[in-house]
């Protein structure tokens, strides 16, 4: 991350698209198979966890899109069999 380039651009924040383990490498991470994990092919939890620290260190937010209800578990999830 080069120093300042955000700022001089005016962002303040990252917006990421859902980071969750996805079963077929279908539906852009919008149907994730554990809410917990991150997807191998955005990098290890540590290499999120750097990127993250990173971009707070620059003063950028970073704001990650989390789905709760939609998954390729349904039948594990909390939040799902909650509202049945």
């Amino acid at each position: 991350m080069k120093d300042g380039y955000f700022d001089k651009l005016g962002i303040t924040a990252l917006a990421l698209m859902p980071t969750a383990e996805v079963p077929m490498k279908q539906g852009l991470g919008y149907e994730p198979c554990t809410f917990m994990t991150v997807e191998k092919d955005f990098g290890t939890p540590d290499d999120f966890r750097e990127m993250i620290n990173e971009s707070h260190r620059h003063g950028l937010a970073v704001l990650i899109d989390q789905v709760l209800t939609l998954n390729s578990s349904k039948s594990r999830s909390p939040w799902y069999n909650s509202q049945i």
